[in-house]
Formats: structure tokens, C-alpha cells, sequence
């Protein structure tokens, strides 16, 4: 979603961990953006290191699959098939050296969210308007502050805009590269577009609307800022 992307959910699932005294470090992604499935690296230090992954697509046991992970020269490789964008793979890493088996992470099942690749463009283009409207936003929040030159309509102009092209513009083409549906197939509006997308744009617009008819547009500006600033950090950590 429009609030959703930047810092959330998609931090990795990252750590190291020691294997009779040597050293193994994994990176596991939490959504995956791909043409032709994804390739899992764990590097290590020991020496005679097995490992194989247990998948299941969507939590479906009949999709049970077991991926034995090749060596080659420090790293451990596993080989995550493509699959429908949207699929969810469920899938636990599993190592062994002489004779003894440890699951990483410990204990837990890994979650990632396949989705199509993403050209960089699009990319650029997501987080230009998302970020982009952040920082205007917390701009027009500093006005508060300002002593000199105070520039209220032009940061809540910007911040609106680039929030309002995020959602219905930048957002939605996103979306249908992940999907996989560019040049193939119209994706159902309930699949490009979900109300918390135009939280922030509606926000920022009744702003501008009300900007110049309060009695104290600066308090107004910096209330606003700091919502759209709680309201990304809480659907980012929280999602």
C-alpha cells in the first residue's frame, strides 16, 4: 500500500549463527521479486556442510517439496522454483555436519511473498513519489518553525501531489508488473488499489484545501506531519 513499503515487512530475515566453532550467515527475503525463481545463498565457514530446504506453496501440504542445496566454494545454494505471483512459499533451511542436523533460523518457518520482477523504473518512480511525499510533508510540518520565508502552499502542494500520483498512478503500474499481468491481462481494481493507498493523499489534499482558512495554518501543517509520519511508521512495522 501507499504506506506500506518503504521500511516494512520487507526487511529480510537476517542472522549468524556458529556451527561447531565456524561461522554461517543467511539472508532469507521476505517478498521476492523475480522472472525465474529465486536463488537462497547461505555462506559458510565449515567445512562438509549439507543443507536442504522443506517447501510448501501457500501452506499447502500436497505442495510439499524438499530442495537439496548445492555447495559452491563458501556458499550453500538453494534453488526457489517460479511459481504464480502472490504465491507464498512457506519453507524451513535446514543444515547438517557430521551427523547433526540445525534448522535456521531456529525454530522458525520462513515466510516470502513471490512476486514478478519490477523494472528499476518502476522502482525509481514507487519511492520518488512515496518518499518524496514524506519528506514535503515533514517540510510543511517545519514551517512551524520557519523565522524567514514561510512556504506553507507550495510544501502541502508538492506533498499532496506526489502522495495523490503514488496512488493512483505510480501504485497501480507497480502493482501489475508484480502480478505479472503488464501487456497480458487487466488486473480487478480490488487488486491495484486498497483504501489505505489514499490515506496520505486525502490527507494532504483536505490540508491544502483548509490551509488558508485556518487561523493557524502553521499548527495545522505540523498536526498533519506528525499523523503521516505516525501513520507510515505504524503500517511499516506493523503491516
Amino acid at each position: 500500500s501507499v504506506l506500506a513499503s518503504a521500511l516494512t515487512a520487507q526487511f529480510p530475515i537476517t542472522g549468524t549463527v556458529g556451527i561447531e566453532g565456524e561461522k554461517v550467515s543467511y539472508l532469507f527475503p521476505r517478498e521476492i521479486h523475480s522472472k525465474n525463481g529465486y536463488t537462497l545463498v547461505i555462506r559458510s565457514d565449515a567445512d562438509s556442510l549439507n543443507g536442504s530446504i522443506d517447501l510448501l506453496m501457500n501452506n499447502n501440504p500436497t505442495t510439499a517439496q524438499r530442495i537439496e542445496m548445492k555447495s559452491q566454494g563458501n556458499n550453500l545454494i538453494g534453488y526457489l522454483p517460479h511459481t504464480t505471483a502472490g504465491t507464498k512459499f512457506f519453507y524451513t533451511v535446514t543444515l547438517s555436519k557430521n551427523g547433526q542436523n540445525y534448522q535456521i533460523p531456529p525454530s522458525q518457518t520462513i515466510i516470502s511473498t513471490y512476486w514478478n520482477k519490477v523494472p528499476t523504473t518502476v522502482w525509481v518512480l514507487y519511492y520518488f513519489t512515496l518518499l518524496g511525499g514524506l519528506f514535503f510533508a515533514i517540510r510543511a510540518g517545519l514551517e512551524y518553525f520557519a523565522t524567514e520565508r514561510v512556504r506553507l502552499i507550495l510544501y502541502t502542494l508538492i506533498a499532496s501531489t506526489l502522495f495523490t500520483l503514488h496512488a493512483i498512478l505510480v501504485n497501480p503500474v507497480f502493482k501489475t508488473y508484480e502480478l505479472n499481468a503488464f501487456r497480458t491481462t487487466v488486473p480487478s481494481p480490488d487488486k491495484l488499489f486498497a483504501g489505505a493507498d489514499f490515506v496520505l493523499p486525502a490527507l494532504w489534499i483536505f490540508v491544502l484545501a483548509i490551509v488558508r482558512k485556518v487561523p493557524n495554518p502553521r499548527i495545522t501543517l505540523l498536526g498533519a506531519a506528525i499523523v503521516t509520519v505516525v501513520m507510515f511508521l505504524v503500517v511499516s512495522f506493523y503491516k
